[in-house]
């Protein structure tokens, strides 16, 4: 993805985005739930949602899985995956890329990043 972004950039180019932090991630953490609803985000009819979560703590990985079933029958899996970061391993990652990170926040309202923000924004320019 990063060779995308920075293709598409000018040289001095700035590249903003947000990652999940580990401590955030603790937040939410292993839940499972479910409902039932008329219509809504998933499916324009009624439907039922169950929702689970993987934890991969070894690759820092998250999985927020939503299976939706419709009145017909009809099962559809939505599969949502995170790459948990911290300021050091989502600076390396951009170096890495061919970028050099301006400016580190909570988020991207400029917050402050605090040890446990559930949120890293980031500003990273193009080289």
């Amino acid at each position: 993805m990063l060779r995308n972004v920075r293709r598409a950039l000018l040289p001095g180019g700035r590249f903003v985005l947000d990652v999940t932090t580990r401590a955030g991630r603790m937040q939410w953490k292993g839940e499972k739930r479910w409902y039932v609803a008329e219509s809504g985000f998933w499916k324009p009819g009624r439907h039922l949602v169950l929702e689970e979560d993987f934890d991969y703590p070894e690759q820092a990985i998250y999985l927020n899985q939503f299976t939706v079933i419709e009145a017909d029958g009809k099962v559809s899996v939505y599969r949502n995956w995170f790459q948990d970061y911290d300021p050091a391993s989502i600076t390396a990652e951009l170096e890495a890329g061919g970028f050099t990170v301006e400016g580190i926040w909570g988020d991207l309202t400029g917050t402050p990043y605090e040890e446990g923000s559930a949120w890293i924004g980031v500003v990273a320019r193009k080289e």
